[in-house]
């Protein structure tokens, strides 16, 4: 059975994640979820200072990632579909 989220749950999501990302330090990845959940949660993120979220996975199982700034070059391996994923992020 499929989750349903109000905008509410979702910016509470992310404002959480960012928030354990700075306190910890280590990355947080969320459950899989539609597509335009993970863009409320990418929007959210972003008012975050010192952190960064994208999305991996495969269609129908893609989740958010939310990390530090500072480890954002090792996810850029150059492939294609990764540089995709940091577009507009």
């Amino acid at each position: 059975m499929k989750e349903e989220f109000t905008q509410a749950d979702l910016e509470e999501m992310a404002r959480k994640a960012a928030l354990s990302v700075i306190k910890y330090k280590k990355r947080y990845v969320l459950h899989p979820m539609p597509a335009e959940d993970r863009k409320m949660i990418h929007n959210k993120v972003k008012e975050f200072n010192g952190v960064f979220s994208f999305s991996q996975g495969y269609e129908g199982r893609r989740s958010v990632v939310v990390d530090l700034i500072s480890n954002k070059s090792q996810y850029e391996d150059g492939s294609e579909k990764q540089k995709n994923e940091f577009k507009d992020k």
